[in-house]
């Protein structure tokens, strides 16, 4: 016996049509991910894995990412290329001076992987690349 057979019948009636409801159905159905997402995304992560393992065992690519990556930096500026709003100025400062290491991270279980520069120094900070920036370097 559930919870649901203690109710009276006028409010099962309410409930089960509001479970059948159009905007209760969309509200709870996961979002699904078509072929051409799905490709689009096993072809970004295929990229950010090799350029992984490129910078984790050849110093050659990983002084060629973080030479264009300080070319970037220099034309377009670090306020282009990361956010600094939430940057300390300290790490703003190792950023532009190019004293920094690159790696790929995840910020979290739910974001996939991205670029992201770690100042050098006594600072902790991750800073993600702008997506339209990481997308370049992919």
């Amino acid at each position: 016996m559930s919870w649901l057979d203690l109710l009276p019948s006028s409010e099962k009636r309410r409930i089960r049509k509001k479970m059948r409801s159009p905007e209760v159905y969309e509200k709870t159905r996961e979002k699904v991910k078509g072929p051409e997402e799905l490709e689009d995304e096993l072809k970004v992560r295929e990229s950010l894995a090799d350029i992984k393992f490129g910078i984790e065992t050849s110093s050659e690519k990983y002084s060629e990412l973080k030479e264009k990556m300080d070319a970037s930096i220099s034309e377009s500026g670090i306020e282009n290329i990361v956010d600094i709003n939430d940057t300390s100025k300290e790490s703003v400062k190792a950023l532009e001076e190019g004293l920094y290491e690159i790696q790929i991270e995840s910020d979290n279980s739910n974001n996939p992987e991205q670029i992201v520069l770690l100042p050098e120094g006594n600072v902790s900070e991750k800073i993600p690349l702008q997506k339209s920036i990481s997308e370049k370097f992919i």
